[in-house]
């Protein structure tokens, strides 16, 4: 989840050279692995310190202040943290555009399917009902969903 959410920070098109974009690919995809994995939570700082190093790597930040990037590396690290804790009432706090996935993710962690009844965007919700569906692996979630392509989706995807 870290590298999903520092994604927010960086452009691969925007890094100065291979190196560091080689390196970033590296340590992302390691850092996804542990996520995906549940093995590993990232300390707030450890989250910082990739965002702020992010930050500066992108040349679309060239102008901006280190208070933009405080205030956008805080922003993100919270968000993190939060998702890593399954804490559902920063889904309330935040802005919409982070409230969607702050909802789909903390339920398919908990596989708690009655939180994606609370996305308001009905693409989030059918995703939703599908990734807690696999990750029960009970196609009866699949039912909630209204539209005939996205169950039969759902379904094919808790048969795999």
């Amino acid at each position: 989840m870290l590298s999903f959410v520092l994604t927010s920070c960086w452009n691969n098109n925007q890094i100065r050279n291979e190196d560091d974009i080689n390196q970033i690919k590296s340590d992302a995809e390691k850092w996804s692995e542990e996520n995906a994995q549940n093995t590993t939570k990232h300390s707030r700082e450890d989250c910082m310190k990739w965002c702020e190093m992010l930050w500066k790597w992108n040349v679309g930040n060239k102008d901006k202040t280190v208070e933009d990037m405080n205030k956008n590396c805080n922003g993100l690290c919270d968000f993190q943290q939060w998702i890593e804790n399954n804490d559902i009432s920063y889904c309330e706090k935040t802005e919409w555009t982070y409230k969607s996935m702050c909802y789909s993710t903390i339920a398919k962690n908990t596989k708690d399917a009655s939180l994606c009844e609370k996305n308001t965007n009905k693409i989030f919700t059918d995703t939703c009902y599908t990734t807690v569906a696999e990750a029960k692996k009970d196609i009866s979630i699949c039912d909630k969903i209204t539209e005939q392509m996205s169950k039969d989706t759902c379904i094919e995807t808790v048969k795999k």
